[in-house]
């Protein structure tokens, strides 16, 4: 009980502390046109209450997780996103980003909210019925490296009217996610057959998500189809290293962390914020059991890694920086987290 009781109080003090730091920036972002030296025309007024707002919302949702012995992972995941997302309007608004950037990112949560609405009724499908149906997803990987949009070597794209979608970003987190929770020989066939894909696209940022994720499964529980991941993806990776992958940045998508911090360091402190927002769903891992834990700490290692390859690489800033397929895999991905977890 003296336990529970203190990892309770742990996550209590940091979600806490989280609060406080949304309601701080979502001050900051009323100031920004001052410090910024921005005109305060409109468009800008009204981002920033906007943005003021629904800081101030997500501060509310972390004020109601329970920590009394239950956590929602699912839950925190949501309120991370929209906290995330709306710093990531802040930075693209004082970036001088294209309007209809902002509207592709909250169009892209948009559709993740619609999406996980219909996929409510596919719950009462049996567990071998939704491994079979990620085994079909995988296979749309495969299909973008094959005839997918190609651009300088790389073939990670498909295109839907004037917009052009990373599958990989929209369905490997999520895959990973669900293969921590069900390590099988179908969901392992799921795996590999993405992790094939990544080898043919090829994605580096992506290969070494998933090999850092399945590498953290294996530390928590050895398992022969863990294993197996870890060396098909590991192998992988090695394979896209000896590739050339020399695609430019994107202004707005890559290098955002630099980008902001030339802008002005507070939207530089922004955008590294509502990046560490999308790791603390991981947070109840820490003091869950079993399979709750295993796949917070999947759904944590695979954001942090693709993080981390948007800072060293020519790769997509997840949610923070235009990308509406990050922004849709997250979601996603959030929803195959536990919708409770006891600690």
């Amino acid at each position: 009980m003296t336990n529970v009781y203190s990892g309770g109080k742990r996550l209590f003090l940091s979600t806490a502390g989280l609060s406080a730091g949304l309601d701080g920036l979502a001050i900051a972002a009323r100031r920004t046109s001052v410090i910024l030296k921005v005109p305060d025309t409109d468009r800008v007024t009204r981002i920033h209450f906007l943005i003021d707002r629904a800081s101030r919302r997500a501060a509310s949702r972390f004020r109601m997780i329970n920590v009394s012995g239950r956590q929602s992972p699912r839950r925190l995941g949501f309120a991370c996103a929209l906290g995330s997302l709306l710093l990531g309007f802040l930075y693209l608004a004082a970036a001088g980003a294209p309007a209809h950037y902002l509207l592709v990112n909250f169009l892209a949560l948009s559709l993740g909210v619609c999406v996980l609405l219909g996929l409510k009724h596919t719950q009462r499908l049996g567990h071998t019925v939704r491994d079979l149906a990620m085994l079909v997803l995988s296979m749309t990987l495969l299909l973008t490296a094959l005839f997918g949009q190609e651009a300088h070597g790389a073939s990670r794209w498909i295109a839907i009217g004037p917009l052009q979608i990373q599958p990989s970003f929209v369905l490997v987190p999520s895959i990973l996610v669900y293969f921590s929770a069900r390590p099988n020989s179908v969901t392992t066939s799921t795996v590999l057959i993405a992790a094939l894909a990544l080898a043919l696209q090829p994605d580096r940022g992506m290969a070494g998500a998933m090999t850092f994720a399945l590498i953290v499964l294996a530390v928590l529980s050895v398992h022969r189809f863990v294993l197996t991941a870890v060396a098909a993806s590991a192998a992988v990776f090695l394979v896209t290293l000896a590739r050339p992958d020399d695609l430019p940045a994107m202004p707005h998508v890559e290098q955002v962390l630099f980008s902001a911090l030339e802008v002005h360091p507070l939207v530089g402190i922004a955008v590294i914020f509502g990046s560490v927002l999308l790791l603390v769903p991981g947070v109840p891992g820490f003091f869950a059991t079993g399979v709750e834990r295993t796949m917070c700490f999947a759904f944590a290692s695979t954001w942090f890694a693709l993080i981390m390859a948007a800072v060293l690489g020519n790769y997509p800033t997840p949610v923070v920086g235009y990308s509406g397929a990050a922004v849709l895999g997250y979601i996603l991905s959030v929803d195959c987290l536990p919708d409770q977890t006891r600690t």
